[in-house]
């Protein structure tokens, strides 16, 4: 916005664009904002460790992978203990009502 108006009143070069011009170019600076903000978003939202690890493989990324996917793996177990606990514990309240 600071260089809009110094480009409007021609401060440093002399000649003024005025505004007209001025708005037209802030006008385009928001349209091309508003459609990268978009492509950023679709990126961020299918971009994944995965495909970086696929696409550019290096040692590192290789290994990181690894400790993620099994990561994943050991989190799937204990969500599925917790899951089991739970079971359990729901069935020792319906025989306690049963009992009632």
């Amino acid at each position: 916005v600071f260089a809009m108006l110094i480009c409007v009143y021609g401060v440093i070069v002399g000649e003024a664009i005025g505004w007209i011009w001025g708005i037209v170019v802030i006008a385009i600076s928001l349209a091309y904002f508003v459609v990268l903000d978009f492509v950023k978003v679709y990126i961020f939202n299918h971009w994944n460790f995965e495909f970086t690890a696929h696409a550019w493989p290096t040692k590192e990324r290789r290994v990181k992978l690894a400790a993620r996917k099994a990561r994943v793996i050991q989190q799937k177990r204990v969500w599925s203990s917790i899951e089991n606990v739970r079971q359990i514990g729901l069935k020792f309240k319906v025989l306690e009502a049963l009992k009632a």
